[in-house]
């Protein structure tokens, strides 16, 4: 074939002009007379027809592939040689736009488009997963959206050019080249690619999910190739997978489904990709993106709560839960917890105080004027008395401090004591500041002195405050956090208390390298070492 417009093709297509090209073969815009019918004619590049790994991986695509028949991937029509020998593809003429063109306009894309198109993907290549198939070069320019922006928009799977075929499922295939190992395109190649591992479904996810990412934040989420994004991608996921520093809100649910399908090891990705694209579609739907009114749900309980990222539980690890919650528009909230466990306790310390000088003076209550009126609330004929009254319901139990009301009581006449009962009244109190001498209420007339005060009541100690430390080393390595061991890099959230720590990291036949890091409480801090 010699790619020049008018030319005949396998006798039944005719060439009009280059559409487009591929790392093996170039594509044109073709037109089946007997149909009249536009189509997409693959052939191999000039100076590669006679590559016989090339014709093979022609031949591959065309057998394999066109046995799939499913909405979201490209329709494969006819396969042959031609009269010079060439291997010709015939395929479906898509009109609209690739990925790679919307990524180019540098536009914002609404997180429901987002959504939207990679469940399609995530379809599409489910059923080439289904068959045996992995396609092993998911990137932008190989998604393909059909009349984009309009209700009939739906997006397509298109170049299965260097597909890997399971031997199990297809034991006729010849094997090719070990420089298989390593093919495709490095900035969405999954880990397990570059290291020559063998591969399944879920190298695409994790390439589905890079393209994710960089249609959200409009930037690749790893640095170039040639600048040591390969390496990195070996044992680390992407920073900033909360997109903070994009200024868009995403719901924290999207960010935990790019960090489960972007994990270094595929065991920790999605058991396939649809439940990636279904987890990414469910954590969009009823999100409001412009917040005009935020319908997203608030889930208390934390072991069920799907919107918790990995960062989000490191920040309630450390002690900073309440302090970083946030409002819809992103402003900080302050201390809510504070304040709820302040407002009972501030109640209770007011009604107590009001008790208090109540009964210590004389004649109030109803019963002041009769013959048990020295024993009035169970005041004994003393100079000065512990005031008890029963205990009100306290609303919060996790708030044990108590103190205990005293009130002095006038001169009274001599009269024969009761048992009192301790009923010393116990006030709640906020965690962060502990009852002291200056929050008990007492009445001191000059002529008398506080006696007998009630017995002091342990305090809850406090836990020690702590932070989180995140380890990881290149290109790994197993850690000692003071003289513990505590796994292999990455990890992620390592509570540990707030101060110094020795920081060992040890590889087998790198080396070992120590770092001293200060801890603050309720913080989070980064430590990574690299070996040359």
């Amino acid at each position: 074939m010699k790619g020049e417009a008018g030319e005949r093709v396998l006798g039944r297509f005719r060439l009009e002009h280059p559409i487009g090209e591929g790392g093996f073969g170039c594509v044109f815009l073709g037109r089946q007379d007997a149909l009249d019918r536009e189509v997409a004619i693959k052939a191999a590049r000039p100076g590669r027809r006679d590559d016989d790994g090339v014709r093979e991986r022609f031949r591959r695509e065309a057998l394999l592939v066109a046995g799939i028949n499913h909405p979201n991937v490209v329709t494969y029509h006819d396969f042959g040689v031609d009269e010079d020998g060439d291997l010709v593809l015939v395929m479906e003429h898509l009109q609209g736009c690739s990925l790679l063109d919307v990524l180019r306009r540098r536009r914002p894309v609404p997180l429901a488009d987002v959504a939207r198109w990679m469940a399609d993907a995530a379809a599409g290549l489910h059923e080439a997963h289904a068959r045996g198939l992995v396609h092993r070069d998911v990137k932008p320019s190989n998604l393909f959206l059909v009349a984009p922006g309009t209700r009939s928009e739906r997006l397509k799977v298109i170049d299965f050019g260097i597909l890997l075929a399971d031997r199990q499922a297809h034991p006729e295939l010849v094997d090719l080249t070990r420089s298989d190992a390593f093919i495709g395109t490095p900035e969405y190649v999954a880990p397990e690619m570059m290291l020559g591992r063998n591969l399944d479904g879920r190298a695409d996810q994790y390439a589905l999910a890079l393209v994710a990412f960089e249609l959200i934040a409009g930037r690749r989420p790893f640095p170039p190739a040639d600048d040591g994004g390969l390496l990195i991608r070996l044992s680390e996921r992407p920073e900033a997978l909360d997109f903070r520093d994009t200024g868009r809100r995403v719901p924290p649910a999207v960010s935990a489904a790019l960090w489960k399908a972007l994990s270094p090891s595929p065991a920790e990705r999605f058991p396939t990709i649809t439940a990636f694209g279904d987890a990414l579609r469910d954590a969009v739907a009823g999100f409001d993106e412009e917040g005009h009114g935020d319908r997203t749900r608030i889930v208390r309980d934390a072991a069920s709560d799907p919107t918790r990222t990995l960062s989000t539980v490191d920040e309630e690890q450390a002690g900073a839960g309440a302090d970083a919650r946030r409002t819809p528009n992103g402003a900080p909230r302050g201390k809510p917890a504070l304040r709820r466990a302040a407002w009972p306790a501030a109640g209770l310390l007011v009604a107590g105080l009001a008790v208090g000088v109540w009964l210590a003076v004389p004649g109030a209550g109803s019963n002041a004027s009769n013959g048990d009126a020295a024993v009035v609330a169970g005041i004994e004929p003393a100079n000065a008395a512990v005031v008890a009254v029963p205990p009100p319901a306290v609303p919060s139990a996790d708030a044990p401090a108590a103190v205990a009301v005293a009130a002095a009581a006038a001169p009274i006449p001599s009269v024969p004591a009761k048992p009192v009962p301790d009923l010393s009244l116990r006030v709640a109190q906020p965690r962060s500041r502990p009852p002291s001498s200056e929050s008990a209420a007492r009445v001191e007339p000059a002529s008398a002195a506080v006696q007998d005060a009630a017995p002091p009541v342990a305090i809850q100690a406090r836990e020690p405050e702590a932070g989180i430390l995140a380890l990881n080393a290149h290109p790994w390595a197993e850690v000692e956090v003071d003289g513990r061991a505590v796994g292999r890099t990455p990890i992620l959230s390592y509570k540990a208390a707030a101060g110094s720590h020795r920081i060992e990291f040890r590889h087998p036949s790198l080396g070992t390298q120590v770092v001293t890091r200060n801890l603050a409480a309720g913080t989070k801090e980064v430590v990574s070492v690299r070996f040359e």
